[in-house]
């Protein structure tokens, strides 16, 4: 990510609060603006923008953390928003602990919220891997 947000350097450790506020200020919006549904496609762009400064600032976060702090919106969504910034999100789900998970007997809707995924992306980790599985 580039510096456009200084004062999120700053900031020890901010948090995702910091991070929406600091971004909608920088693009003349309010707080609300990147959390609400709109499809502007300029505060999609800011949203966009603060998506990817909280995946690569907040570390600990799942996608689907964020998407909740952001309005609610599922993985699959901050997912779609991080590539439109270009940042890879491939192997984001750990298909091997997902396995690992499955053969101690885990039901897909487990797996699906112990690793912030969803349940057919759990039932085609497990298909591929021929591992039988509890729906």
């Amino acid at each position: 990510m580039d510096n456009t947000y200084k004062a999120l350097d700053d900031l020890l450790a901010p948090s995702v609060e910091d991070i929406i506020r600091v971004v909608a200020e920088s693009n003349r919006l309010s707080s609300a603006d990147l959390i609400y549904r709109s499809r502007k496609p300029y505060i999609v762009d800011a949203r966009d923008d603060a998506i990817a400064e909280a995946w690569v600032r907040l570390r600990d976060w799942s996608l689907t953390d964020i998407g909740i702090a952001f309005g609610n919106r599922s993985y699959a969504a901050v997912k779609k928003s991080l590539l439109r910034r270009d940042i890879d999100v491939s192997g984001i789900i750990d298909r091997a602990a997902v396995i690992a998970d499955a053969k101690t007997g885990l039901t897909t809707a487990e797996l699906s919220f112990k690793h912030h995924c969803s349940r057919p992306s759990v039932r085609k980790i497990l298909y591929e891997a021929k591992v039988s599985f509890k729906a």
